[in-house]
């Protein structure tokens, strides 16, 4: 439950906070019409997601598998506490992408303006993309994932011995795990959840990639409207 709060926090701080308080305070001083401005804010957002994956999903993951001393089920519990954090980072950004959006559209449709390239009714491929991706990875994939770091990291653990080991053993946290895997007595066998995660990840990047050109692109090539 507290790791739930913990996800809930990073979603409201990141979409909430730096989304809607922050990043639009930084940008009160600039001045160009309300359209422009929606799409800075979607650009970046985007950016900062960008910033997140290639962090963690990127950087950090390559980085945690290369460490030479550290166990392979502790880099994995390592990870299934951080990707769903990730998750929810992600789906506040996500979200304040469409929110964005979705703002520009009512705002154009109401001004009867089609003078950008993204057009009121048309939603971004590339959007549309992430999002697929964003959903299976919470939905699907990063659950899976967790349920298999747990796996390898219970029968690690029941397989150590020591005084440490001893105290992991009656903390609460493991009591949970071994609730989960009580049955889990055979060898875990290989797994391609991973190299999907991989695959999706360079996608999701990809289609990230492409968002912010298209956005880059209406941000430039529009020119400035009176909205009253």
């Amino acid at each position: 439950m507290s790791m739930i709060k913990v996800h809930i926090g990073l979603f409201i701080f990141h979409w909430l906070i730096l989304g809607n308080i922050i990043i639009p305070y930084i940008l009160s001083s600039i001045s160009i019409d309300v359209p422009r401005l929606l799409i800075l804010r979607e650009m970046i957002a985007t950016l900062i997601w960008i910033g997140f994956v290639l962090a963690i999903s990127g950087m950090e993951a390559w980085v945690k598998f290369k460490a030479p001393v550290c166990p392979r089920a502790l880099k994995l519990d390592i990870g299934r506490t951080i990707f769903p954090a990730l998750n929810a980072v992600e789906c506040s950004y996500c979200l304040l992408c469409w929110q964005q959006h979705m703002s520009r559209s009512r705002l154009l449709t109401a001004i009867s303006s089609s003078y950008i390239s993204i057009s009121s009714n048309e939603i971004p491929h590339s959007l549309i993309l992430v999002t697929v991706i964003l959903a299976l990875d919470v939905i699907w994939l990063t659950p899976k994932l967790v349920y298999r770091g747990k796996q390898v990291v219970y029968l690690y653990l029941k397989s150590q011995g020591g005084s440490e080991i001893e105290e992991i053993l009656l903390s609460t946290e493991f009591k949970k795990i071994e609730k989960e895997m009580m049955h889990q007595t055979t060898p875990l066998k290989k797994d391609k959840s991973h190299i999907i995660y991989v695959v999706l990840e360079f996608i999701k990047l990809l289609g990230l990639g492409h968002l912010v050109v298209s956005l880059a692109t209406s941000l430039l090539s529009h020119r400035d409207i009176e909205v009253n």
